[in-house]
């Protein structure tokens, strides 16, 4: 990839880790010539408590 793309790319996960809540532990991002989406996944404490699982969220941090 280019370095405009790159730049691009870590300014856009620095904005989500400053935007997004403390229970996001993923992003993705879809584009086309038509549109760009994007997916927030969502990991809740308790739902990582119910099955056993420690995560770190989008911002590096465990989920507790």
């Amino acid at each position: 990839m280019s370095k405009r793309i790159n730049h691009a790319l870590k300014k856009l996960q620095e904005i989500m880790i400053e935007e997004l809540g403390s229970d996001a532990v993923a992003v993705n991002i879809y584009m086309n010539y038509h549109e760009t989406a994007y997916k927030v996944r969502i990991r809740t404490a308790e739902s990582l408590k119910a099955k056993g699982i420690s995560m770190r969220n989008i911002k590096g941090e465990f989920i507790k």
